[in-house]
């Protein structure tokens, strides 16, 4: 008897004491298996993660009672318990609840583009960028602003005055706007607001001077606005000047999502209605935009708007003794309403766009004696289209413009100017970029613009050349022309308060077209990663330029302004010492310009 109980003994302790865990994970809203789930034995601390079939399998588990978890990302995770067999293996199938995560933003970045606003190629201004996701830590600003953002070098913005930028030695009226593509106007707030979007609302901003993009002496500065999420999100912010706010987040319907972005000025609530020294400010500005998935690409359809106004004293009141019956006003509104459609294949993108932008300007000056209404509409419609590959890239498109452009003053001195403008145009356009050997590149452009009876063309060239791996030289030749210029006086003692463009397009025997030829070099020297210095020069000859200055000193032209020609030469250099946690840079632009006139 002992004997057989020692022999049944052996045999329950030869039985296997452990078994095995296999299955498969999957989506429980698709069906779908999920690959890079982690399947966890937390007793036995063993964990594997599933195949691209969403397949597991955890051997040599002890036998016995088990936790098991099961996590994947963009799902929520899941617990059991089992019982582990002492041989064979369990069999357990999981279905993962999907769950909407959003992950921690991760900038990736190149040290020799680490400034918050780096030229990027090394050709100056001309492709100078900016990340507005780091906007708010930029040290240079005391509020995220766009246009200042963009500054630097030879770009350059008036000491507290938001005039619009200047660009290589170009007045503020020579610099075009757009979003994604599309043009808008008058984007300037009045005092310490300078550009009229709110920053949250965007990611990045580039100013260039593409052959084909709008007609302006000194490039666009291009605005990508924020791609809405899969989540609702909501970022906003409170300072001494404006309150702010940007939501995005899916519609609900079709995979469309939205994006609303607003601000506004904080009103005059601390000021006396009576007091005659107080400049009474409104300013505000507003976007939307919805985005839906169309035919391998994305629909967009978007508007903005902006709304401005300044209130302030036509003279001192200790000039009069007293307070003044009347008080100088200024008022600016800009809207933009466009929808485009953008699709993407393989490297290649094809873009159809269609806009309507408007700008409405009025406004009052010296006890009302001058009465301003300036109005600028445009509809347009573009199709350009990109092909990148190992040759190069090609680009080439056509735009449709109708601008419309009327600029009226109204007083009991004379007879004041009222012009009025319209001017269709067609536009093709086509440039090209082509490496030369392992060490250049060459890129050439050529828009032809169909307008008052005959061509414009506006040609470019430019090439880059690598001499080692630590220095480049990049040089450009263009001929650009303007249609349309502002009889804004940028001297006036009150342009600080009224930064807005009057717009007229060309009146033959009063308005010219304008034109600027530029010539530019730029080095680049990469001393070791995270330490570079720049260098730039340029030259620029303009014709047919409108001298508002030249006779008038109030903000406003109030006859009609002559034209003549202007020159400007200038260099920059600037120089970047960056790392992970620090940034250190140096910069100084020096520009000479000079009006001709009779």
């Amino acid at each position: 008897m002992l004997r057989l109980l020692l022999s049944a003994a052996l045999h329950v302790a030869a039985l296997p004491t452990e078994g095995a865990i296999v299955g498969t994970v999957r989506d429980a809203a698709s069906g779908r298996p999920v690959p890079g789930a982690v399947v966890i034995a937390t007793d036995a601390g063993r964990q594997v993660a599933t195949d691209a079939d969403g397949r597991y399998a955890i051997r040599r588990v002890p036998a016995g009672p088990q936790h098991i978890v099961v996590r994947a990302m963009g799902h929520t995770p899941y617990t059991l318990h089992a019982v582990i067999p002492r041989q064979g293996s369990l069999e357990l199938n999981v279905s993962l609840e999907p769950i909407a995560e959003r992950l921690p933003r991760v900038a990736v970045r190149h040290l020799r583009d680490a400034t918050p606003n780096s030229s990027g190629r090394g050709a100056g201004s001309e492709h100078r960028s900016a990340d507005l996701t780091d906007l708010r830590r930029h040290p240079m600003l005391a509020e995220p602003d766009v246009l200042r953002a963009i500054t630097g070098g030879d770009v350059s913005v008036a000491p507290e005055t938001p005039g619009g930028l200047h660009v290589r030695g170009g007045s503020a009226d020579q610099t075009g706007y757009a979003i994604d593509g599309i043009p808008v106007f008058n984007p300037f707030h009045a005092a310490d607001l300078m550009g009229a979007w709110n920053a949250d609302a965007f990611t990045s901003a580039g100013l260039g001077a593409p052959v084909g993009g709008a007609s302006m002496l000194s490039g666009t500065l291009q605005l990508t606005s924020k791609t809405p999420g899969s989540v609702r999100h909501t970022v906003g912010g409170l300072s001494t000047t404006h309150g702010r706010v940007a939501i995005d987040g899916p519609v609900g319907v079709a995979g469309a999502t939205f994006l609303v972005s607003a601000r506004s000025a904080w009103p005059n609530f601390s000021a006396r209605s009576d007091d005659p020294t107080f400049v009474r400010v409104r300013s505000e500005d507003l976007m939307a935009k919805v985005e839906l998935p169309l035919a391998r690409g994305l629909l967009r359809g978007f508007t903005t708007r902006s709304l401005d106004g300044v209130n302030l004293a036509s003279v001192p009141p200790e000039a009069i003794g007293g307070a003044p019956d009347q008080r100088n006003t200024f008022d600016w509104s800009a809207t933009t309403s466009a929808l485009q459609w953008h699709g993407r294949r393989d490297g290649d993108s094809l873009r159809a766009s269609v806009w309507r932008s408007e700008a409405l300007v009025g406004g009052a000056w010296a006890d009302a004696t001058w009465v301003l209404a300036s109005h600028r509409e445009e509809f347009g419609a573009q199709v350009d289209g990109e092909r990148r590959g190992a040759a190069g890239t090609i680009r080439g498109g056509a735009r449709v413009e109708r601008s419309r452009t009327r600029y009226r003053v109204t007083s009991e001195e004379g007879l004041p100017p009222d012009l009025e403008s319209r001017t269709p145009s067609l536009t093709v356009f086509s440039d090209a970029s082509r490496p030369v050997g392992a060490s250049a590149s060459v890129g050439m452009g050529l828009a032809a613009t169909f307008a008052n009876g005959r061509p414009w063309l506006s040609p470019r060239v430019e090439g880059r050349l690598a001499l080692g791996r630590r220095m480049d030289l990049t040089g450009s030749v263009s001929r650009r022309h303007q249609f349309v210029q502002s009889m804004r006086n940028a001297e006036s003692v009150v342009g600080f308060v009224f930064p807005a463009d009057l717009a007229l397009g060309p009146v033959p025997g009063i308005l010219p077209v304008a034109r600027a030829d530029e010539v530019s070099l730029a080095a680049e020297l990469r001393v070791a990663p995270g330490v570079r210095a720049r260098a730039s020069t340029y030259a620029r000859e303009m014709r047919g330029v409108v001298l508002v200055a030249s006779s008038e000193s109030a903000p406003f032209a109030r006859e009609v302004p002559a034209s003549g020609s202007a020159s400007a030469m200038g260099l920059s250099l600037e120089g970047e010492v960056s790392a992970a946690r620090y940034l250190a840079m140096v910069r100084y632009g020096l520009q000479h310009v000079r009006y001709h006139h009779a």
